[in-house]
């Protein structure tokens, strides 16, 4: 083949790739779900990019010494609880590779690994709910009240979108 030849079916292919990507990526963009969807407590959560703190201040009309507590037991429990997931992946991690391996027929370890991870999920289960009442401690009644239907509407969201995560496709 020919200089010109080769250039025209390089240029030809570099086209259709580029056709292609476009397709790909219009397809992607208009099948992204809608991020409103469920989130109609704090508007659009993807979007919204106000701190945690200042949400919780406006929707339960905080004080200002309410929500500097609110603000430091926030940023020590997520500084802790980022230190439990490091490990609980880690613990996560050696369960696969233990079920991945040759020895996965070793009732002893398998029973030690998820008892480790059991303890685990328990250990930041309890540092939740210590977390929580710590923040239900600074509230007065009403904002108690109003903190509690929050929480629930925030986890059966995350329930909800569990579920449909899990479905069958």
């Amino acid at each position: 083949m020919d200089i010109e030849r080769k250039y025209r079916w390089s240029l030809t292919g570099f086209i259709i790739m580029v056709v292609i990507n476009i397709g790909i990526l219009l397809t992607l963009w208009m099948n992204l779900p809608d991020p409103r969807n469920g989130f109609s407590d704090r508007g659009n959560s993807f979007q919204d990019s106000r701190p945690m703190h200042e949400y919780f201040q406006e929707r339960l009309n905080l004080t200002h010494a309410q929500l500097d507590t609110v603000s430091s037991l926030r940023r020590r429990h997520y500084r802790d609880m980022r230190e439990n997931r490091r490990q609980l992946d880690e613990k996560r991690k050696a369960y696969i590779d233990f079920v991945m391996s040759e020895r996965d027929d070793n009732e002893a370890f398998r029973d030690s690994l998820l008892n480790e991870l059991t303890h685990h999920y328990t250990k930041m289960e309890r540092e939740m709910f210590l977390h929580m009442r710590e923040m239900r401690s600074v509230l007065d009644e009403e904002q108690q009240r109003a903190f509690g239907e929050m929480m629930k509407r925030s986890f059966g969201r995350n329930n909800v979108q569990q579920q449909r995560s899990h479905k069958r496709r």
